[in-house]
């Protein structure tokens, strides 16, 4: 300390002062390490007269300066991702904030002020983070948490959640008093579609109809048009006849919510005649090859398709002796 001025008997610490931050000890390095709402003390000591000591009780507290924390969705590496394969995948988020590393000793835990809520099917989880390391001011949820295509559960640990569902990542801050978010996008695994062309719902697989006789029924297994549990979806399937090239769409109903099943609940009729598309009916000629087409509307590369053979009935002929209008007689006069 340096007098103030000449003959003044006052003495201060010359500019820039002894520099603050949040730190276990490290003696003698011109810096203080302190840590958040921490006491300073100051005590001087008169070494010509030491029973001569004198402190500043009860101190000043120290305080860091406030900043916004934000969270961030990663994977369990703790890389940046924007979205997560549900019950693969689970979600891990690392909390940025300063504020919250009180203490340079320990490594710290927040807790209630970040949760994860679902779009789509309204579930909220809190999520409890720990600091990374002691005075790192990182949190993160070592565990990780697990996801499940269901209804909401309220008071577990997973987060239940719909395909192509949105989480939000709500982190609130206290000081300041700020309330942030983050987004991601919840996927299905992919998954390769199957069709499949049946005698009935949920009927035995076909490779030949009768045209007039068979109604044609279809048959999809896509988990990915699985989309939101709570709901019965539909699907769509295209069924051509090669040979006139007659095409009809087919709309496909999920067998009951959150199944991969879905089936044509009518069928669709056929006859012989030429194309005339969309009209309901296909429009067939004996022997001709029906095949029908399945797209992932997810996933434009998931194609399937199936085939099978369409045939006039077969019927019993019969002959007569007529006269020259056609009418049976019998018997003949010579």
């Amino acid at each position: 300390l340096v007098e103030t001025r000449t003959d003044s008997g006052e003495f201060r610490n010359i500019s820039p002062g002894v520099g603050l931050i949040v730190d276990s000890a490290h003696p003698a390095d011109a810096i203080l390490q302190t840590a958040h709402a921490s006491t300073l003390i100051a005590t001087y000591t008169d070494l010509d007269h030491p029973s001569d000591t004198v402190s500043t009780i009860p101190g000043a507290t120290t305080s860091r300066p406030s900043a916004i924390g934000f969270v961030v969705f990663t994977d369990r590496d703790d890389n940046p991702v924007n979205s997560y394969i549900i019950g693969l995948q689970p979600i891990y988020l690392r909390l940025v904030d300063a504020d919250q590393n009180t203490n340079p000793l320990t490594r710290e835990t927040v807790s209630g002020q970040v949760r994860l809520l679902s779009r789509l099917t309204g579930d909220v989880l809190s999520v409890p983070v720990t600091e990374t390391a002691s005075n790192s001011g990182l949190f993160r949820n070592p565990l990780g948490v697990p996801t499940r295509v269901a209804q909401r559960v309220n008071g577990d640990t997973e987060l239940q959640v719909s395909p192509g569902d949105i989480v939000t990542a709500e982190y609130t801050d206290v000081k300041p008093a700020a309330v942030t978010t983050q987004t991601v996008r919840m996927d299905v695994q992919r998954t390769q579609s199957a069709v499949t062309l049946v005698s009935a719902p949920r009927g035995t697989r076909r490779t030949q109809y009768q045209i007039g006789v068979d109604r044609v029924h279809v048959q999809v297994e896509d988990s990915d048009q699985n989309i939101d549990p709570f709901t019965t979806e539909t699907v769509q399937v295209s069924l051509r006849n090669v040979a006139t090239g007659d095409t009809e769409v087919v709309n496909l109903l999920e067998r009951t919510t959150n199944d991969r099943f879905f089936d044509s609940v009518a069928g669709v009729a056929s006859v012989v005649d030429t194309a005339n598309n969309a009209d309901g009916t296909l429009q067939s000629s004996d022997r001709s090859q029906l095949a029908a087409t399945y797209i992932d509307r997810v996933d434009l590369t998931d194609r399937a398709t199936a085939n099978a053979t369409m045939v006039v009935p077969k019927t019993t002929a019969t002959i007569d002796l007529t006269d020259s209008t056609g009418a049976h007689v019998s018997p003949f006069r010579i």
